[in-house]
């Protein structure tokens, strides 16, 4: 767990930068250090797919600070950095964070994806998406459908692209299933029917414990 702690303080560390629109250096706290973190564009930018990956890795880890910091990201910042389509990228955004709020008009969102913008998107990335739309609803059975369609997806292309991502041990998991399962058990209770070597149970249920080091 501590790649994955890591990888969310540097999500964190970045998030601030994006949010500094100040014009002046700030201080964060970055792995129990302060970190003076200077102005400069680059600092500033995380694109939209960084993003949900930090995000959704985020609320599998259950580190709720983390989550409500990612959540300030915003649709327009999505589009001001990026080098794709913004109108797409800006979607991404707003239709994630709709999700993910139970007062969001799902279905709308949803008829937005589907008619506008779903054909934009890499069919892995829609896959992914399925299963917020069914938490968002309460579907289980859906949900359960679309996690075994996402986790079927993703295993393949772990097979196809597993010796380019040595150097990204996260990359095996897949973190928009990863925090729709966790949303899904947090939430409801809900479990997984199928089995994935890639959606670790003990991730999802939030039942790691650090081993007892001895000397």
């Amino acid at each position: 767990m501590g790649y994955l702690d890591l990888a969310i303080h540097t999500a964190e560390t970045l998030m601030h930068g994006m949010l500094n629109r100040s014009g002046e250096p700030i201080v964060v706290s970055h792995q129990s250090q302060q970190l003076s973190l200077p102005y400069w564009q680059l600092n500033k930018r995380i694109s939209w797919l960084d993003w949900s990956n930090y995000l959704c890795q985020a609320i599998a880890r259950r580190a709720h600070s983390s989550v409500e910091l990612l959540m300030q990201f915003t649709p327009q910042m999505a589009a001001e950095y990026t080098s794709e389509p913004r109108e797409y990228t800006a979607f991404y955004v707003r239709y994630l964070q709709g999700m993910l709020a139970p007062t969001a008009d799902h279905d709308a969102l949803q008829q937005e994806f589907t008619e506008v913008h779903a054909r934009e998107f890499h069919l892995r990335f829609r896959v992914a998406l399925a299963p917020f739309y069914c938490l968002a609803k309460e579907d289980e059975a859906g949900f359960e459908a679309a996690m075994l369609r996402g986790s079927n997806m993703h295993r393949a292309y772990v097979k196809k692209v597993s010796n380019k991502m040595t150097m990204d041990p996260l990359g095996f998991y897949p973190p928009q299933l990863m925090a729709a399962a966790s949303l899904a058990y947090d939430r409801h209770g809900w479990t997984l029917k199928h089995k994935s070597d890639y959606l670790p149970k003990w991730w999802i249920y939030n039942t790691f414990e650090a081993p007892v080091m001895t000397d």
